[in-house]
């Protein structure tokens, strides 16, 4: 029989944000997480888009990862949840 610990330590993530991204400033959230020692986030994307929707949407998620990229740097995680809110033809 084996037993103990299998690992020292686990790499995890912090939930930023609301249901909607403009329910909080995720650029500043994220900075928080990093400053207690978080290595990632995972962040709302977007709102729910149409089943063919505008570019400016589109644009708004690059944006919005952009700006956490920026104030985080570049080795710093960021998962984007969509919550099922694009549509295939917007894939």
């Amino acid at each position: 029989m084996i037993d103990g610990a299998c690992r020292d330590s686990m790499w995890a993530y912090s939930w930023i944000g609301g249901d909607r991204p403009d329910d909080t400033d995720d650029t500043a959230a994220a900075k928080e997480r990093m400053d207690v020692g978080f290595t990632a986030v995972k962040m709302n994307a977007t709102e729910e888009l149409q089943m063919v929707d505008s570019y400016g949407k589109v644009d708004a998620v690059l944006a919005r990862v952009a700006a956490v990229r920026e104030n985080c740097g570049k080795y710093f995680g960021i998962a984007i949840d969509f919550h099922g809110r694009v549509h295939k033809p917007m894939d």
